[in-house]
């Protein structure tokens, strides 16, 4: 196995005389042209490969070309045999700089919404919102969902003296049923 590390700039033509039965592309940071020769004819190309690329030209290679278009260091891995390693850089800072958990900084109480057997309207769609808890105050179960949630079809299923903590679908507006009249449903709005 051999191991090619080239630093090259911008139009850079990489031409490498080695030969081999296996490439791989272990490391280019933006994408590249690949030619493989063998005896001094074209055998193989491949256009704007990125990191990973790999090819097991039948009959093997004597000589690569990497055209670059960006002033950049690659690393290329060519062997005799079959084989290799599965580990890759990824560069993570630019995707993490951006990302912000938000917790929420008020509660909020909503006045208790009484659920019957018809849905009924707990709290209104807002965009604001990140969390919601229902408490079932009543004597029997109450279940949770949307415009159309029934006790038959109610995924989530709250019963009496317990909470559910919402932090999904939070923003969305959200209904209660119950298969019995006159069961409070207590609300905490996070925002």
């Amino acid at each position: 196995m051999q191991q090619f590390i080239q630093a090259l700039g911008a139009g850079a033509i990489w031409q490498l005389q080695t030969g081999g039965n296996y490439f791989r592309l272990v490391s280019s940071p933006s994408p590249v042209d690949i030619k493989f020769f063998r005896a001094g004819q074209e055998i193989a190309s491949a256009t704007q490969m990125d990191t990973g690329f790999y090819l097991k030209p039948a009959g093997g290679f004597d000589r690569i070309d990497i055209t670059n278009a960006t002033a950049q260091t690659i690393k290329i891995m060519v062997l005799d045999g079959d084989g290799g390693y599965d580990h890759f850089n990824v560069d993570l800072t630019s995707a993490l700089a951006n990302l912000r958990i938000e917790q929420a900084s008020t509660v909020n109480q909503i006045a208790a919404v009484n659920v019957g057997t018809v849905a009924t309207a707990l709290v209104a769609a807002s965009a604001l919102r990140k969390g919601l808890r229902f408490t079932n105050d009543g004597s029997a179960d109450v279940y949770l969902g949307g415009a159309g949630v029934t006790v038959a079809g109610g995924a989530i299923k709250i019963a009496s003296g317990q909470t559910w903590i919402e932090d999904q679908a939070a923003p969305a507006a959200w209904y209660g049923i119950s298969a019995s009249a006159g069961q409070s449903v207590r609300i905490q709005e996070l925002i």
